[in-house]
């Protein structure tokens, strides 16, 4: 029981070294978008409470337009920062990967 309990509590701090890391990963990352940067960091904020979000969703959240929202959501694409999964053109959702993976391993 106790060795459970020792490995549950090494797993919790991998877990939270690894979204520190990612954190600082992704804000190097975002600091290249220039004038967008406040933007996308208000999107990732959000993507640590929900890692998996659509334009629509990000328009909301940040009460910006459909064409900007899906700029920022490009711009987090190309920086390999999220994942798009639909495959569409539209209706697409895009998955904060790397944060989503941290609580599978």
């Amino acid at each position: 029981f106790l060795v459970a309990i020792i490995e549950t509590a090494k797993r919790g701090v991998e877990t939270f070294q690894g979204i520190h890391q990612l954190r600082q990963t992704t804000t190097e990352k975002i600091a290249t978008l220039g004038s967008r940067s406040a933007n996308a960091r208000k999107v990732l904020d959000f993507l640590y409470q929900k890692p998996i979000t659509s334009s629509p969703e990000i328009c909301r959240r940040l009460d910006i337009s459909q064409p900007t929202s899906d700029r920022l959501l490009a711009d987090l694409v190309r920086l390999e920062i999220l994942v798009e999964l639909t495959g569409k053109r539209r209706n697409r959702e895009f998955l904060f990967h790397d944060y989503y993976a941290l609580f599978l391993s």
